[in-house]
C-alpha cells in the first residue's frame, strides 16, 4: 500500500500531537521560558525551585510518552514508528 499523509483513526492523529509536543523545538522553547518565570530569587530558592520545575518536567513528558507508546499499535503498518513499543522514536 503506497503511503497516505491522512490519519487512519482519532489514535495516529493523537499519536502525532503528542510526539509533536514532545519534540517540537518551538513548544520545548516556550516550555523553558515558562517554567523560568517561575524561578525568582537567587540562592537555595532559586535551586529548589529550579529542581521542582525540572522535575515537572520529566514527570509531565513520561506521562506524555506513555500515552504516545500506548497509541503506536493503531499506527498504520508503513508508519516509520509503527510496531516502537519501546519507545525507540524518541
Amino acid at each position: 500500500m503506497a503511503e497516505d499523509n491522512r490519519f487512519r483513526n482519532v489514535k495516529q492523529a493523537e499519536y502525532e500531537i503528542l510526539k509533536t509536543i514532545l519534540t517540537h523545538e518551538r513548544i520545548n522553547e516556550i516550555m523553558k521560558d515558562s517554567m523560568g518565570s517561575g524561578i525568582v530569587g537567587s540562592g537555595r530558592r532559586a535551586v529548589v525551585a529550579r529542581e521542582r520545575a525540572n522535575k515537572a518536567v520529566v514527570n509531565i513528558s513520561g506521562i506524555l510518552r506513555g500515552m504516545m507508546l500506548k497509541r503506536v499499535k493503531h499506527l498504520p503498518e508503513y508508519h516509520i514508528d509503527h510496531g516502537d513499543v519501546e519507545g525507540e522514536c524518541l
